[in-house]
């Protein structure tokens, strides 16, 4: 499970950038009159580039908090023995 929770951390971390890049050039497309996607405001791709990173960062916490307790439950087996 770790495994798999790690690629997907680093699949949305490059996601969110990926989206917040486009968002960019999107927003630099519209201020010379051009628009790569007419229907979408660059606003709200930021927006969603944010919660993904927000969301990323909240399974990287919880991935090094389940690391942590591990360590502390090994480090307590030893004192026992």
């Amino acid at each position: 499970m770790t495994r798999l929770s790690s690629m997907a951390t680093r699949v949305l971390f490059i996601v969110a950038f990926l989206l917040a890049a486009l968002a960019l050039w999107e927003k630099l497309f519209k201020v010379l009159g051009a628009s790569m996607f007419p229907d979408t405001k660059p606003l709200s791709m930021l927006q969603t580039a944010g919660v993904i990173l927000l969301f990323v960062i909240s399974m990287q916490l919880h991935e090094l908090k389940e690391i942590k307790q591990e360590e502390q439950w090994r480090d307590k087996g030893r004192d026992e023995d």
